[in-house]
């Protein structure tokens, strides 16, 4: 017994075709936004893991500075150790101030609708295709916003970032500093 040829399934056509493109362009877009939320979740626990280690890292530096401004320096030998703290808590507040915007971003546009829109704004009139539409236009004006949002986020993320891996360098080029000016008195 023979077949005839298969026809193609071509999916949704015709007057059927404008409907199905809005849903699935609200689709895309809900993906898309899912997508960029656990970036955002990344980037915020990547700050907030470097603030921590700076916590650390000012509170030693405040301890050290605080046991040795205690043992009854000099007043110059204090000026040394006042110059050390400034130079790990300087750059140490810099990269806090950058991270610290990292955090607090609610202009986000997140998954789903507003049911309120739905059941107040839209009209009982309107067409399953016009509402979708207006749906799909609007989640992709807001992957267009989130997408604005998460570049300014990985920009303060890297300034922060930076300003944490060269406090050391700094401190270090502060000490051999202090070590200079304290063989020339």
């Amino acid at each position: 017994m023979t077949q005839g040829p298969k026809v193609l399934n071509r999916g949704v056509e015709g007057a059927d075709f404008p409907l199905w493109k809005v849903k699935e362009a609200l689709a895309q877009a809900e993906k898309r936004i899912a997508s960029q939320l656990s970036q955002l979740n990344l980037i915020q626990a990547r700050a907030t893991s470097i603030l921590g280690w700076i916590s650390a890292e000012v509170l030693g530096t405040l301890a050290l500075i605080g046991g040795n401004i205690s043992k009854g320096l000099t007043s110059l030998e204090v000026l040394y150790w006042i110059l050390f703290a400034l130079s790990i808590i300087v750059p140490s507040a810099i990269a806090t101030f950058y991270l610290c915007y990292v955090l607090p971003k609610m202009k986000w546009a997140f998954e789903g609708t507003d049911p309120t829109w739905l059941l107040v704004t839209v009209e009982n009139n309107q067409s399953e295709y016009s509402t979708t539409q207006v749906m799909a236009e609007a989640k992709a004006k807001a992957v267009k916003s989130n997408d604005a949002i998460l570049l300014d986020l990985v920009e303060n993320l890297r300034l922060g970032w930076g300003w944490f891996l060269f406090t050391p360098i700094i401190a270090v080029v502060s000490i051999l500093m202090i070590e200079v000016l304290s063989l020339i008195k």
